[in-house]
Order: structure tokens, then C-alpha cells, then sequence
């Protein structure tokens, strides 16, 4: 909304705000002053800002990177199109910018003729980004600078003496893995050779022809022995449970635990009789007084019955304890002959233990052996000395133009940075322009 002042006779009228198009570019025409004043110094400073700046050059070569076997433990070569894995590709990228390796370059190309090396290689080594194609085994080698030829033969040159020094790197480690190969294949021989020496010597001396057949007869004969030991004593605890249960119930009287222990017959019928008479007496007791010759009759009757159940348990105990020794002398006999058949396995175990490692150690021995042998006489070692898992495949060309400073893009952010600071200023001016009539206006209206 915009207010309109209109002058007659020196005083001034604050018109009804109005919204319309040409309000606004009328207010711009008004102030046009602040509009191109903001907008040329805006336009001005991006322009400086652009056609002063250094002009920087981007210089790209691409090698190629396949990750290559190692001769002990791959069989061949990988295929020359396989991507390497993670850590290989990380490792050739940061030996690419090794200090050796840039240092050969500024010598081969007389960079620091008349300035300190040492600063000429940090400066390279921080101009120079080596970016990873994503998703496949390309690497760019870029370096930027003001210089164009210059940076296209540093990396051209970085690119060539790095592939070089890693060839150099490949193939003498090859040649110590070969002297190496042959001194540890001497030595696996002899270490076979002592272990089924040993082997040998521990056969006669044992006499063990099939371990395994003579473990398991001794495992059958272990097991039926254990389970006889352990059904005798288990037999043992019960007899000792009941022979305690027994004797507790004797020495405490308690009645209502007879018919749950003692399993006689007679036992159980004078138990039941015992319990008949406690009921008449208690009946009688009721009827007569306490010294009643009924009541005096049946105590007597109900005394001898319980004298009778006595002697029949300390009968029945009697008799356990004799089983229960009986069972006790089976268990330790038959825990000795368990200990004893222990001692057996145990020795037994000893033997196939010895037998087992001393035939396991001939095993490794000779699959160490093989192993080494296979790679000796392979040609796997040969193929790693040829081959080169790193080769150029585009080198760097010289930079027709810069990427820095890019021009279109900060003369249109210039643009539009002035068109919208020069309106807004515009638009500012003609409000501080009208704010001490609003003002006013509001006084006369109260």
C-alpha cells in the first residue's frame, strides 16, 4: 500500500493508501537517484570482483587402477576390469601424492631452480586433488593454478613417475617373495619329514593301529558301567531315604505318617486298629469319667496295639539296614570299577590326543608344503611381474579456459543483487520521505 501526498497551498494531504503496479515504478521513476546510485556500485564491485581475479586452470589426467593378486595367496590374476576394493583404491590414490614422488617431479622439470624446493613441493602437493570416479576404477589426477601449460606437465609428469616408482615397488617385492618362497618350501620339508618321523615312532611304540575303534569299545564299556553305578546308587537313596523316614517317624510317633512309610500289611492293619480305638476311647470319654474300667480297657488295648506297631518298624528298619549296607557295598564296588575304567579312557584319551595332534601336525605340515611347492612352480609369479595394475589412459590436456572466475554467474548474481538492494533502498527513501506526515496526520485525527 502506498500513500500519496498531495501539495496545495504549502499544505499537505494524505491521500487513501492505493495498491497498484505503477504505484511502485512510479516510486522507483521518484527515486530512480537511489535506485542507480545502489546499482551501480553493487554492479560495480562485481565486476571488479570478476575481471580482477586470477584467472585458475584446471589440468585433468585419468589413469586406471586394477587391484592386483598377491602371489602367496591369490592363484591368478584378477580380470583387468574389476573394480578394486575400498582400501586398495584409497591406498594408490594417497601414494599418488607421496612427497618422493612429487619431489622427482619438480626435479625433472627444474621447478625450483631459484626458490626453495621444499616450499615448491607443499605447494604442488596442495594444488593437486586426486578425485575417484564413483562406481568405477578411474581416478583423476587434478591440479589447479594460474599456469596452464605448467600444471598440464606437472601432471602429466606426476602421472608417468608415479606409475613408475610403483612398478619399480611391484617387482621387488616380487623378487623377495620368490627368494623368500623357495627358503620356506626347504623349510616345510623339513618340518614334514620330522613330524611324520614322529608319527612313525609313536605308532610302535603304543602299538595303536585304529584309534577310533578302540575308543569306542572303551566309550560302550565307560557307559554300561556308569549306568549300573548309577541305578545302584540310586537304589542306595532310596533305601536311605526310607530307612530315615522310618526312624523318624519311630522316634517322633507320629501316626499319621504310617500308612505313607511303612508298607507291611500288618503294619497297616494295626495302624487301622490303632485308629478305630482312639475313636472308641474318645467316645467313652464322653460317657464316663477318666478312670471308667471301660476307658481303662481300651487304654490298655490301644497301648499294646501301639507297643506292636513299634516292634513291627524297628523289624522293617532292621531289615532295611541291612539292605541298605548291602547296596552301599554294591556302589563303592562299582564305583571303583567306574574310576578304574576311567583311568582307562583317561590313558586312552592321552594316547588319542598325542596320536591326534602328532597326525594333525603331519596334515598341516603337508598342506603348508603343497601350498608353497604349487606356487613355486606356478607361473602366477610371472604373471604378477608383467602385468601392471595401474596404465594411463587419458593424460592431461592444456585448459582453453578457466573455471575461476566464473563470469556469467557473478555478473547475473551481481544483477540481481543490485536490481533488489536498489529497490529496496528506493523504496525505503520514500518511506522515511512520508513517515513525519503520517505521523501528523495521526495527531490531527485524535
Amino acid at each position: 500500500m502506498l500513500y500519496y501526498i498531495h501539495k496545495k497551498n504549502r499544505e499537505c494531504e494524505i491521500m487513501e493508501p492505493k495498491t497498484f503496479l505503477g504505484d511502485y515504478l512510479y516510486i522507483l521513476l521518484k527515486r530512480r537517484m537511489v535506485f542507480i546510485t545502489l546499482f551501480i556500485t553493487i554492479m560495480g564491485i562485481a565486476c571488479a570482483a570478476t575481471f580482477l581475479q586470477t584467472p585458475v586452470y584446471e589440468a585433468v589426467a585419468k589413469i586406471l587402477i586394477r587391484e592386483q593378486a598377491t602371489p602367496i595367496f591369490e592363484g591368478v590374476n584378477p580380470s583387468p576390469t574389476s573394480i578394486p576394493s575400498k582400501t586398495y583404491f584409497q591406498t594408490i590414490c594417497e601414494l599418488i601424492t607421496r612427497h618422493d614422488v612429487i619431489e622427482e617431479v619438480v626435479k625433472d622439470l627444474k621447478l625450483a631452480e631459484d626458490r626453495d624446493s621444499e616450499k615448491v613441493i607443499r605447494d604442488i602437493t596442495k594444488a593437486i586433488v586426486v578425485k575417484p570416479v564413483k562406481e568405477t576404477s578411474i581416478v583423476d589426477i587434478c591440479m589447479y593454478g594460474t599456469n596452464p601449460q605448467r600444471i598440464t606437465e606437472i601432471v602429466n609428469r606426476l602421472t608417468e613417475v608415479f606409475i613408475e616408482q610403483y612398478i619399480d615397488t611391484t617387482r621387488g617385492d616380487v623378487r623377495d617373495t620368490f627368494k623368500w618362497l623357495t627358503k620356506e618350501v626347504e623349510k616345510a620339508k623339513r618340518e614334514l619329514q620330522r613330524s611324520e618321523d614322529a608319527l612313525q615312532r609313536f605308532k610302535e611304540r603304543t602299538g595303536i593301529i585304529s584309534i577310533d575303534a578302540e575308543k569306542d569299545i572303551e566309550a560302550k564299556k565307560l557307559e554300561k558301567i556308569n549306568a549300573v553305578y548309577l541305578d545302584a546308587k540310586t537304589q542306595r537313596l532310596e533305601a536311605e531315604a526310607r530307612l530315615l523316614q522310618l526312624r523318624k517317624f519311630l522316634k517322633e510317633d507320629r501316626k499319621e505318617a504310617t500308612p505313607l512309610i511303612v508298607n507291611d500289611p500288618e503294619i497297616q492293619r494295626l495302624y487301622l486298629q490303632q485308629i478305630d480305638l482312639e475313636e472308641q476311647l474318645k467316645e467313652l470319654k464322653k460317657l464316663y469319667k477318666e478312670r471308667h474300667p471301660k476307658i481303662v480297657e481300651k487304654e490298655a488295648e490301644l497301648k499294646s496295639v501301639k507297643e506292636r506297631i513299634r516292634r513291627g518298624t524297628e523289624g522293617i528298619i532292621g531289615t532295611l539296614e541291612i539292605e541298605y549296607r548291602n547296596l552301599k557295598a554294591n556302589e563303592e564296588y562299582l564305583y571303583n570299577t567306574l574310576v578304574d575304567y576311567k583311568g582307562r579312557a583317561a590313558s586312552l584319551d592321552r594316547k588319542t590326543n598325542e596320536y591326534m595332534r602328532l597326525e594333525n601336525e603331519v596334515n598341516s605340515n603337508r598342506e603348508f608344503y603343497n601350498i608353497l611347492l604349487h606356487k613355486l612352480r606356478g607361473t602366477s609369479v610371472i604373471e604378477d611381474i608383467k602385468s601392471n595394475p595401474i596404465r594411463i589412459i587419458e593424460k592431461a590436456k592444456v585448459p582453453r579456459k578457466p573455471i575461476k572466475p566464473k563470469k556469467t554467474i557473478n555478473l547475473s548474481v551481481g544483477f540481481l543483487l543490485a536490481v533488489t538492494f536498489g529497490s529496496i533502498f528506493a523504496y525505503f527513501r520514500e518511506y522515511l520521505s512520508i513517515k513525519p506526515l503520517l505521523k501528523k496526520e495521526q495527531v490531527n485525527g485524535t
